[in-house]
């Protein structure tokens, strides 16, 4: 019973708290993105991170989602071996799985309750199809709704992650071979996709594609020091990369009606945009994202700062170590914000104040969580204690 509770403590204990932080973090952002497109309010995409340039934070969720796997695995399958980690790996799969079906199930219901007062709900549920029709196809992952496809794409990649870490670590230029020539052909043909009941679409996050992503993430999870160069690389990548995320700026503030942005009517443009598709990861995209977040490892603190145990960084940890809950909540939250803007309208006090409240509401539900798990691990231990035969 002590090596259990010894063992708990040195995993809680040696956590880096800001991938907790940038998780719950890109959880929120998400959150204010989607209930963003549901409000239909302009204003407010001047303000979200998909509107500041040409990646957005499902990039950082999945590139941090990799990073923990690879920082949290790469020992554990010294201590455990591969097939512990596939098991726990699998498992991990089919709490993402039951969660995609639950939150499913849940948005359908949401959408039969308020789609009378919230006609939207029933167009994008796709209701007037059939209810019966879409909570089968649910089960197969065929029909996916809105902001529930990216849980789909974890299902699938979960289960392979030990797979590309044992990869990286035994022949990694192989594993790195195979992860771009899927990325390639992704992005060669289109039709290298999973079907969806988006039918001339297939899965927003198209696993072929959004696994070299991942794989990314498991690659820099793996490593025990920072990546080192010299001062004038390290100064011509922030001059470069403050360039071109200016750049990626302007682009997008165009499709906002910004008159100082770049008007895409120019043929290079226009190929840019259509080098950063979402549902492809285009490469531009992906790009854009890799550069942001080096910018960000320059100003991140290290993890013995202060900060990472301040008051204001509590709520965003707490939601990054019950990510899966809270995002499942969150998109709940989504759908719920159909009817709220139906019946008090989208003025800027009211879209402030909803997604004030949600944020709340999913700071207390992640907060419920720690509070019930710390309360189950106590008893368990209490109960060893108590039978320590």
């Amino acid at each position: 019973m002590a090596d259990v509770t010894e063992s708990s403590l040195k995993r809680i204990s040696s956590r880096d708290l800001r991938l907790d932080f940038l998780r719950g973090f890109a959880l929120l952002l998400v959150l204010v993105d989607h209930v963003e497109d549901h409000s239909g309010v302009r204003w407010l995409r001047f303000y979200t991170l998909a509107s500041n340039g040409l990646s957005d934070a499902a990039e950082l969720f999945v590139f941090l989602s990799g990073f923990v796997f690879g920082r949290a695995y790469t020992k554990r399958m010294d201590e455990e071996g591969f097939l512990v980690c596939q098991q726990k790996a699998i498992r991990r799969g089919l709490a993402v799985y039951l969660s995609f079906v639950v939150t499913t199930l849940i948005a359908i219901a949401v959408g039969i309750s308020f789609g009378p007062i919230a006609p939207v709900l029933i167009d994008e549920l796709r209701l007037r199809e059939g209810t019966l029709k879409w909570v089968l196809w649910t089960l197969p992952m065929y029909y996916q709704v809105y902001g529930l496809d990216v849980l789909a794409f974890y299902t699938i990649v979960t289960p392979f992650a030990p797979a590309m870490l044992s990869g990286l670590r035994r022949t990694p230029l192989i594993a790195w071979v195979m992860s771009i020539i899927l990325y390639l052909g992704a992005q060669a043909f289109p039709e290298l996709q999973l079907p969806s009941h988006r039918v001339n679409l297939g899965w927003f996050f198209n696993p072929f594609a959004w696994q070299f992503l991942f794989f990314i993430g498991i690659y820099f999870g793996t490593l025990r020091s920072r990546l080192s160069c010299s001062e004038i690389l390290r100064f011509t990548i922030l001059v470069l990369g403050t360039g071109f995320l200016f750049f990626c700026l302007l682009i997008r503030r165009n499709s906002l009606g910004v008159p100082w942005a770049i008007s895409p009517d120019d043929d290079v443009i226009r190929g840019i945009i259509s080098c950063s598709n979402k549902n492809s990861l285009g490469p531009i995209r992906l790009l854009h994202f890799l550069v942001l977040a080096f910018m960000g490892t320059q100003v991140l603190p290290v993890p013995s700062a202060p900060i990472w145990r301040s008051k204001f960084a509590a709520p965003f940890i707490c939601c990054g170590q019950h990510s899966l809950a809270v995002y499942s909540f969150g998109t709940i939250l989504m759908f719920l914000s159909c009817p709220v803007f139906s019946l008090l309208g989208t003025s800027p006090a009211v879209v402030v104040m909803v997604i004030t409240d949600f944020v709340i509401l999913s700071a207390l539900f992640a907060y419920g969580l720690q509070c019930w798990q710390k309360k189950r691990h106590e008893d368990r231990i209490n109960k060893i204690r108590a039978n320590p035969g």
